[in-house]
């Protein structure tokens, strides 16, 4: 965009095409930054490279918000002239003056000829030509994963006074300094826990680039200010206490104690020295929002504080080859997680119309032909239904679409209309099943049989007939 606008006004220095130019920069960067939001990824490394990227479209569009602001203002009266110029008396002078200026620029520059592009073609070289952002890490950050403090450590153990401790409860406990007695923070603690606050905000900026450190470290001194002359910041909270002495930085039990410390050579001493350099009592209140700055930009940290935590109990129980085999482990398997992630969010192809599986996507093409599912069925007793594949041809006979079908027919659903689809034929197969039922079904005047004393068997009418005639023994 900077570009863009160099080449912009090397053919017209008017301000009115500067800010258009400014407006349609802040409209492609928003639009930049919705289509990452859209699509963001699942690898921690690319998470971490798209919020560097999204970070830049911001501050571009910060710095042309700033731009603009100013020419709006219009101190210099430079935007004003122009619109004067724009509806004067010599207003098509102007016009045809600038006319010839275009025309002459496109003349001695024919590449630039930025009209034959379209919106979107000239939008997308305006965002290539955007440098992807080069991140730098430790081996120990593993890409702003956890946090390198091995450097902190050992300036950390090596302070006056400051007893050793492992370099995993220093993990723990490095943003605790409120623990530390006040008597042995003296100059080189202040510019140890200067050397931490600097580099806790350089891990935010390099790992949590959507993050503003800068404004938490404002709100971190504007509650600083607020508590310190109420004596409530940690560990300098004896500044309240009436048996407190700030000039030896000691608290006493009680005011008989504290009044004989008062009268005594020390506290005299002590005295004097504060009073000498007025400076001191400063010097303690900076450590103080040092300190104070430190546990803003730990609590913003937390999660990669216990991270790393857990990394460094990972490290005292693996060896250094399965300790980085399984953090690559983690890495592929999110690389492979947000690579199917994007597969999903793509239109599936499929232009046979294959049935999908479980995961969403279709049914390899040997297992549709094996299962018969290439082939279409029809039934005209359910609406002229399609069926695909036998085995579901076979079960529509008894869901409810079929049954409703025949019910409508007035044709009971049995196992004689199986595989009988048309209407017509599952009609004449009713009438032909009712037929067949009266043909078979039981006449007593002819299969009536009767039987006489002697075993001999008549049918009905020839028994009564010879029991009239007296023919029977």
């Amino acid at each position: 965009p900077a570009s863009s606008r160099a080449e912009c006004a090397a053919m017209s220095t008017t301000i009115l095409e500067e800010m258009r130019q400014a407006h349609e920069d802040i409209e492609a960067y928003e639009r930049a930054t919705v289509k990452e939001l859209c699509s963001r990824r699942k690898a921690h490394q690319n998470i971490v490279l798209q919020d560097h990227f999204i970070n830049g479209h911001l501050h571009s569009v910060a710095e042309r918000v700033a731009f603009l602001s100013t020419a709006y203002t219009d101190e210099d009266a430079l935007r004003r002239a122009e619109l004067d110029e724009l509806t004067g008396v010599n207003v098509f002078n102007i016009f045809y003056d600038r006319l010839r200026d275009v025309r002459e620029h496109y003349r001695v520059h024919p590449e630039q000829d930025l009209l034959t592009k379209s919106s979107a073609q000239e939008e997308a070289a305006r965002l290539e030509s955007i440098e992807e952002p080069v991140v730098h890490f430790s081996g120990e950050e593993f890409s702003g994963r956890f946090l390198d403090l091995h450097l902190l450590y050992n300036h950390f153990v090596n302070l006056n006074g400051i007893e050793f401790i492992e370099y995993s409860q220093f993990v723990d406990e490095f943003s605790a300094l409120d623990r530390i007695p006040r008597s042995r923070k003296d100059n080189a603690y202040g510019g140890y826990v200067q050397e931490l606050l600097d580099y806790l905000v350089s891990f935010v900026e390099r790992a949590q680039p959507l993050q503003d450190p800068h404004k938490v470290l404002r709100e971190a001194d504007e509650e600083f200010e607020r508590e310190w002359p109420q004596g409530k910041v940690p560990g300098w909270d004896m500044e309240t206490d009436p048996r407190y002495c700030k000039y030896c930085d000691k608290a006493f039990a009680n005011d008989a104690v504290f009044a004989a410390h008062t009268t005594g050579k020390r506290h005299k001493k002590a005295e004097k020295e504060f009073h000498a350099d007025p400076t001191r009592f400063d010097a303690q209140k900076k450590l103080a929002q040092l300190e104070f700055r430190v546990g803003k930009m730990a609590d913003l940290l937390s999660d990669v504080i216990t991270a790393t935590r857990n990394h460094i109990t990972k490290k005292q129980t693996m060896t250094m080859e399965e300790l980085q085999a399984e953090l690559e482990e983690e890495e592929v398997e999110e690389e492979v997680e947000e690579s199917e992630s994007d597969d999903e969010e793509k239109p599936i192809y499929n232009p046979l119309n294959i049935p999908l599986g479980w995961d969403g996507k279709p049914i390899p093409y040997w297992l549709y032909k094996l299962h018969g599912l290439n082939i279409e069925y029809k039934c005209e007793i359910c609406g002229n239904e399609t069926y695909k594949g036998p085995r579901n041809f076979d079960r529509h006979f008894r869901d409810w679409r079929h049954a409703h079908g025949m019910r409508c027919l007035k044709i009971p659903n049995t196992y004689h209309f199986h595989n009988i689809t048309l209407i017509e034929d599952a009609k004449a197969l009713w009438i032909k099943i009712q037929k067949d039922s009266k043909a078979m079904r039981f006449k007593p005047e002819t299969e009536e049989e009767f039987e006489d004393r002697e075993g001999n068997v008549f049918s009905k009418k020839t028994f009564e007939d010879l029991k009239r005639q007296g023919l029977l023994g």
